[in-house]
C-alpha cells in the first residue's frame, strides 16, 4: 500500500526500502533511494563507491519485479 516501502525477498536477492528514503540491498549494500512512479523507476544511491543505479520496477500484488540495468550472474 505504500509503494516500494518494505522488505522484498526472493531467496536470492532482497531489498529493504524505508519511508525515510534509505535502502539496503541484499542485507549488505546500504544507501538512499528515490522513486519516480510515473516512469516506474527507482534510483539507488549507494553509500559505497558504486555508481548510482536506476532500475525499472513493477508491483504486482505482493511481488516487486525489478529490471536491473545489467545481467546478474551467480557467484562462483
Amino acid at each position: 500500500p505504500e509503494g516500494i516501502v518494505g522488505t522484498w525477498e526472493n531467496g536470492n536477492w532482497s531489498f529493504e526500502f524505508t519511508k525515510e528514503g534509505s535502502f539496503k540491498e541484499d542485507g549488505y549494500f546500504p544507501g538512499r533511494y528515490s522513486v519516480n512512479e510515473a516512469e516506474g523507476t527507482f534510483k539507488l544511491m549507494y553509500n559505497d563507491p558504486f555508481e548510482d543505479t536506476t532500475c525499472y520496477y513493477q508491483i504486482n500484488g505482493n511481488e516487486l519485479l525489478v529490471e536491473y540495468p545489467w545481467h546478474m550472474v551467480k557467484a562462483q
